[in-house]
């Protein structure tokens, strides 16, 4: 193991204790999102997330409507990976309330992939698809062809191209056409013509009824889409004074 593989390796097992420490005597708490479809898919009610002395996330009030495109903005480090890993109960809110969909009902690309290294792309993408139940095949095909992902289906996720690797990551989020997509910058370091594509795949997922959620350091590049946007600086709602 690489000295660079070894200390994210340690980094991580860091948080996680971190993570587990802070749970105990915490107050905040997880609820599922109500059936009802005039009731918003996502809430944040004075939510707080703290790793030890450093606070992550500081008193987050929002709401997310279904069936609509909502960004979370803000610059490198502003807590936007933090939100969604509340959203996505990988982490406890230190206090407040997140309500969300159950896990199942979420797809997402984070910036560190989730696919299986040493599983082709189609491999990777049946696996993803299967643990979702019955799912429209020929979807499956149109995300595939259209990320370009058909002329690297054979090959292991591991040896492929960094964006093919953001693009296999993205296209596992939208395969099992979940309620709700949570992408974490997922126009970084792609091409133009992928970016394209990855901005249609999310309107056309919402004009079918689901919904979105969408991170970016550079705003400029999704705004065009966005329904609703909530800006994210040092880990507090709204722009820098």
């Amino acid at each position: 193991m690489s000295d660079r593989a070894a200390s994210d390796r340690l980094t991580r097992l860091r948080d996680r204790i971190e993570d587990r420490l802070g749970r105990i005597g915490s107050r905040g708490r997880y609820r599922d999102s109500s059936s009802d479809p005039s009731a918003p898919l996502v809430r944040f009610c004075g939510v707080s997330k703290r790793f030890g002395p450093v606070t992550a996330l500081d008193g987050i009030d929002c709401r997310f409507d279904r069936g609509r495109i909502h960004g979370v903005v803000g610059p490198n480090g502003s807590g936007k990976t933090t939100f969604f890993e509340l959203l996505l109960r990988l982490r406890h809110p230190t206090a407040g309330t997140v309500i969300s969909p159950p896990p199942a009902a979420i797809g997402y690309s984070f910036q560190e992939p989730q696919f299986y290294p040493n599983l082709t792309a189609e491999e990777n993408l049946s696996v993803f698809a299967r643990l979702h139940g019955d799912v429209d095949p020929e979807w499956r095909r149109s995300v595939t062809e259209r990320l370009r992902l058909d002329r690297v289906r054979h090959q292991r996720a591991a040896a492929l191209s960094g964006g093919f690797r953001k693009k296999l990551d993205v296209a596992i989020a939208f395969v099992s056409e979940p309620e709700l997509i949570v992408l974490d910058e997922p126009l970084a370091g792609i091409d133009r013509l992928s970016r394209k594509r990855v901005l249609e795949l999310i309107v056309e997922h919402v004009e079918k009824g689901g919904t979105v959620l969408i991170s970016s350091h550079d705003r400029g590049r999704v705004d065009p889409i966005l329904d609703s946007s909530l800006a994210l600086y040092d880990g507090r709602v709204g722009r820098p004074e």
